[in-house]
């Protein structure tokens, strides 16, 4: 099995899990190994040895510490590392008694540094109070908005709609009598298509979208996230060839028309040839067009030619590479020909868009996504949407109004009393008021109070929304503001009392740090200071520190591969004069690289080279990339300062077994893995495990 972390964290997406375990990762919270024969992130965990005593609670799978670990947590502990239940329950029971020592010993580091005070330590203490606050905002946010917001998109996101649509603007709000007269001609528009009119005739002619003269207010096939809501909501609830009622949005009025809806084609991976073309250069533009096409068929790489001639430069430099795209995002006689090619490697006939010619090149169709592989991406589309800042302004405003907020205009009116109405409460610097002024509460909310130094620093930070001069019920005003503002800061900072999985979040993050520290203190600092340990380490496995055979590898880089294309025609290693000169230069780069086997990366170009030959030139990310063997390593044994980091990372794992050792007798382990026979199969042997 592979590598798999233990977050012991109940989330309900990604993103926190992301946010935690970036944090975790740098204080190296712990790798789990499932399976024989693999080595920790935190090496040594292992050697706890199984109890022998007779008589064992069939509930309990380990203690240690005063503590017991129970199967129902095992279970939960376990499920988490692998990705939930269903996962866990195909893993083997060889599999649970190698994560059950490494939990065990988990536990035991993360109780050994509380023993030591390391969670009572001010500035872990501080450290942590600093990203609660960083995370418990878009905690709050995700669980009340984003969430549904994704899974809302991706879901239409499975399922294409080809629509068109009739338009009749109304501006902003519009007056009453504009609304009325838009209203009137669009029911008029509906009511001739009803009567049997050309929806595309009608579009094409009264419909204030300016593309409809040139579609007939097709707008093409979309998904989920590509329309406004409300537009989107109408169209995934109008049954197909058939037309929906009238209804309004920021643009005005809207009729749509629904032709087809159908399971979402997968993204395509495309190049394209473009030459571009105007009325007047048709012809010429169609002659190069077919000089192209003629070197496609002599056999010429379609991304040399792209290269050499395509007139879209952004995609040019990379063989006309355009990466992956979906329905709706190009332009749709470029769309259609690009989904109507049949196989990778198919090219297509000369296609007609308002940029110009097109040859396109099919060169990868993707898969569907799942919705756990998606979530990311869709997250940052639907964050960008206006439906996203409507309904965070909803959730602001409600959680506000649970939080009871409560303005105290008497203190405000006492600070202000002398206030001219030309003089402004932000244009006063914070060190002109008194420390006892700038502590006057003005402001509570939620239980959590707000002076005049809060308000002050909110005003002169927001000074488009802060009054220029005093006057009172303005101030009252952005005061109220200041506290909208505020409510989802409040509401995030009860989570820990209001939200279990939070509160779960939290107390990892805690254990992760303190375990951090002291494996710090430790082991890792210890490992890296005692040199004279590291170098008797080295001196008795000197042997083992070895370098096999390696090729010294040249390699150069450019954005232009007819550079490098000359340096490979001139290649000599005993000559540095055709490239060195380019060092410096923008684009260009030179690096020497040693390689013994397969690195499954473009470095794996140099491996069939002899000493003396070059690669051909290889499209590397924006650019090119020629590999030179400039020789043969033979093998030969590390110095010790070649080999300090093997070194290194051997006696961190001889020091951490040693102290896991001391901890296990310390905090006396005992280990019951017969018992893991039970966990996520209690239904065969009828038996419930209940957490005691």
């Amino acid at each position: 099995m592979a590598i798999k972390l233990i977050g012991y964290i109940k989330i309900r997406n990604r993103d926190q899990k992301r946010a935690l375990m970036t944090k975790v990762r740098w204080h190296s919270i712990v790798w789990i190994c499932v399976g024989s024969g693999l080595a920790s992130f935190i090496s040594g965990c292992g050697g706890t040895k199984p109890a022998t005593t007779d008589a064992v609670n069939p509930h309990i799978v380990a203690r240690f510490a005063g503590q017991q670990l129970t199967v129902s947590e095992f279970e939960d502990r376990y499920a988490r590392s692998v990705g939930g239940r269903d996962a866990a329950m195909k893993d083997s029971l060889a599999d649970y008694e190698d994560f059950l020592t490494r939990y065990v010993d988990f536990r035991l580091k993360v109780t050994e540094a509380k023993a030591n005070g390391l969670d009572r330590d001010p500035a872990l203490m501080a450290e942590i109070e600093e990203y609660k606050k960083q995370l418990s905002g878009p905690y709050l946010v995700d669980q009340e908005i984003v969430d549904d917001l994704v899974r809302e998109v991706y879901q239409r996101q499975q399922e294409e709609i080809s629509a068109s649509h009739i338009l009749v603007r109304v501006e902003g709000e519009g007056t009453p009598d504009d609304t009325l007269a838009a209203y009137q001609r669009i029911k008029t528009l509906r009511d001739s298509v009803a009567a049997g009119a050309s929806f595309a005739d009608i579009a094409a002619r009264n419909s204030d979208d300016p593309s409809a003269v040139r579609n007939s207010g097709h707008l093409g096939v979309f998904t989920g996230g590509r329309m406004i809501k409300a537009f989107e909501d109408r169209a995934y609830n109008t049954p197909v060839d058939s037309m929906s009622e009238i209804f309004r949005t920021r643009f005005g009025y809207h009729v749509l028309q629904v032709h087809s809806r159908g399971d979402r084609s997968p993204d395509i991976r495309a190049a394209h040839i473009l030459i571009r073309a105007t009325e007047d250069d048709t012809v010429e533009a169609l002659a190069k067009v077919s000089e192209i096409m003629a070197k496609l068929d002599e056999g010429v790489e379609f991304a040399d030619l792209a290269f050499d001639y395509s007139d879209d430069q952004g995609s040019a430099p990379q063989g006309g590479e355009l990466g992956f795209f979906g329905r709706g995002r190009m332009v749709a006689p470029f769309e259609e020909a690009a989904y109507s090619l049949e196989k990778v490697g198919d090219v297509s006939a000369p296609v007609r868009s308002r940029f110009g010619y097109h040859l396109i090149k099919l060169l990868e169709v993707g898969e569907l996504p799942a919705f756990e592989e998606a979530y990311d991406d869709v997250k940052a589309q639907v964050q960008r949407l206006p439906r996203f800042q409507e309904a965070h302004g909803a959730l602001t405003l409600r959680l506000k109004g649970e939080l009871n907020p409560k303005i105290d205009t008497t203190a405000l009116a006492n600070l202000t009393s002398g206030f001219s109405p030309d003089s402004t409460l932000f244009a006063l610097a914070l060190e002109q008021w008194t420390d006892e002024q700038k502590s006057t509460v003005l402001a509570t909310m939620g239980g959590h109070e707000f002076t005049l130094e809060d308000f002050l620093e909110f005003g002169n930070s927001r000074r488009e929304s802060a009054p220029s001069s005093f006057d009172f019920a303005e101030t009252v005003a952005t005061l109220d503001r200041m506290l909208t503002e505020r409510a989802i800061e409040v509401a995030a900072s009860k989570l820990e009392e209001t939200d279990p999985d939070f509160r779960d979040l939290m107390n990892e993050y805690r254990d992760g740090i303190v375990l951090f520290r002291i494996m710090e203190d430790s082991v890792w600092n210890r490992a890296n200071t005692d040199t004279v340990g590291l170098m008797k380490m080295y001196e008795a496995n000197a042997e083992s520190y070895r370098f096999p055979a390696r090729k010294r590898v040249i390699s150069f880089y450019s954005s232009s591969d007819s550079t490098l294309k000359e340096i490979a025609a001139r290649w000599n290693p005993n000559d540095t004069t055709n490239w060195a000169g380019l060092v410096g230069e923008e684009g260009f780069r030179v690096d020497t690289t040693f390689v013994s086997d397969s690195t499954s990366s473009i470095y794996d170009a140099a491996l069939s080279l002899e000493p003396g030959e070059t690669s051909a030139p290889t499209q590397y990310r924006r650019g090119f990339m020629l590999f030179a063997l400039d020789g043969i390593e033979a093998p030969r044994r590390k110095t010790f300062k070649e080999a300090r980091a093997d070194i290194v990372t051997a006696y961190q794992s001889r020091l951490e077994e040693t102290w896991l050792a001391r901890l296990r007798t310390k905090y006396d382990v005992d280990l019951y893995p017969e018992n893991l026979r039970f966990a996520f199969r209690r239904s065969d042997y009828g038996i419930m495990s209940t957490g005691g």
